[in-house]
């Protein structure tokens, strides 16, 4: 699996099946069925009290509070890792109940029962800090990560509050939860898309077994939800949501060795991905291609507040890559598009979309996976209603040295994302 972070110039951009939803709000009611589970096995029977899914990957995390163990599956199912959250603080009390991912920097923060924040490096399989929110925390019972703020909310159990700090752990603010009914929050979710371009959090009620989605400032209820196993209420012990494809991921707290996905929880995408033009043949025999990152189109969303993966891939001897993004498919500067590439080297290709923004650092040598190579860019799509409807248009690129032009690159397609 290639585990990549998002690049300083992306950085710069971003200023089963037996299971029902019902969801309720604005006189809306429909059903929605569980796309897949993952069962937690441990020494002890396991308790799932938190799960996180990490999109550079798709991996799913949970935290198994018993086991005191951090559990790593890949989307499909398969066991990957399993690492000691007592290991991670051991001067602490060490069961684990919340799990956040940063979109920017891939870390998982990890909450403990000893009001602690644990950043933790799933790359390097390391702490990179521990802090500590008590005194403004009393029962940290789960935490979530708002990565384009750069703010960490945490929900407490006792006090029935969301608290909000900074990624440094600097207090900021709270509310209460009390006067929506709400009384065993165990779970949190951070839901970057939607609200008018604020973003939206999610609840879970443990006692209840009910979702409460609320908006960023704790002002209103915007719905809730409960979720059914064959006519068994689900309790939500963790909460996490896909920001690509819109689904959420459910730890069970009644049957608390397991994590579920709740395919289609935020509706379907009115958003998509198309391929237009052509790519040119590259020397391995194959043709350079763009995507929307893993798991390929079909299960992306491109919704305003995201993170987006864009992955290019080519089968030649190419040793650098990279992608361009630009705002239209017609034109650039006033030379009309396509624009025959012959001229700069590269017979056959066509530059396909505006090269409005370089997606790539051009001396970072691209990554060899399975036969091919791929380069690859994380961002962050900011929460600006205005992007609603709008269209990007996306290529890829590649050669022997960027850095030295004269020598001939191939293209792939074009790839043009509509945002929801």
């Amino acid at each position: 699996m290639l585990l990549t972070r998002p690049s300083s110039i992306s950085r710069a951009l971003l200023q089963s099946g037996a299971a029902a939803l019902a969801l309720v709000g604005s006189s809306e009611l429909r059903a929605q069925n569980v796309a897949n589970e993952w069962p937690v096995a441990g020494a002890q029977a396991p308790f799932v009290g938190a799960v996180a899914h990490h999109p550079f990957t798709d991996h799913v995390f949970a935290c198994d509070t018993r086991n005191f163990a951090l559990v790593e599956y890949s989307r499909s199912g398969f066991l990957l890792s399993s690492t000691s959250t007592f290991a991670m603080n051991p001067s602490a009390f060490h069961q684990v109940v919340g799990l956040a991912v940063d979109e920017v920097t891939g870390s998982i923060y990890l909450g403990d029962e000893s009001e602690d924040l644990i950043e933790w490096d799933p790359f390097q399989q390391s702490v990179v800090r521990v802090l500590s929110v008590r005194g403004f925390v009393s029962d940290l019972s789960g935490v979530s990560c708002d990565a384009l703020r750069r703010e960490l909310y945490v929900v407490d159990d006792t006090t029935r509050e969301v608290i909000a700090f900074r990624i440094d752990g600097t207090y900021l603010r709270r509310f209460s939860l009390a006067s929506f009914g709400i009384v065993d929050p165990d779970a949190i979710a951070y839901v970057p898309w939607g609200n008018g371009g604020f973003g939206s959090l999610l609840i879970g009620d443990d006692q209840l077994d009910t979702l409460f989605e609320l908006s960023l400032d704790g002002s209103r209820v915007l719905r809730t939800a409960r979720v059914f196993d064959a006519g068994v209420p689900i309790s939500p012990e963790g909460l996490e949501v896909d920001s690509a494809s819109g689904s959420l991921f459910v730890g069970d707290g009644d049957q608390g060795g397991r994590v579920l996905e709740i395919a289609g929880f935020f509706g379907s995408c009115t958003g998509g991905t198309w391929v237009y033009g052509s790519a040119c043949a590259d020397d391995g025999g194959g043709a350079p291609a763009v995507r929307l990152g893993y798991g390929g189109a079909a299960r992306r969303c491109p919704r305003p507040g995201i993170l987006l993966l864009y992955e290019a891939t080519t089968t030649s001897s190419a040793t650098h890559g990279g992608l361009i993004l630009g705002i239209s498919d017609a034109s650039y500067q006033g030379v009309s598009l396509p624009l025959d590439l012959a001229g700069l080297g590269a017979a056959g290709c066509a530059l396909l979309a505006s090269p409005d923004v370089l997606l790539t650092q051009l001396a970072v040598p691209l990554a060899t996976r399975g036969p091919g190579k791929v380069a690859t860019l994380v961002t962050l799509v900011p929460n600006l209603p205005a992007l609603s409807g709008r269209t990007i248009y996306l290529q890829g690129f590649f050669g022997p040295d960027l850095l030295r032009p004269q020598h001939p690159l191939t293209w792939s397609h074009g790839l043009r994302v509509t945002f929801e």
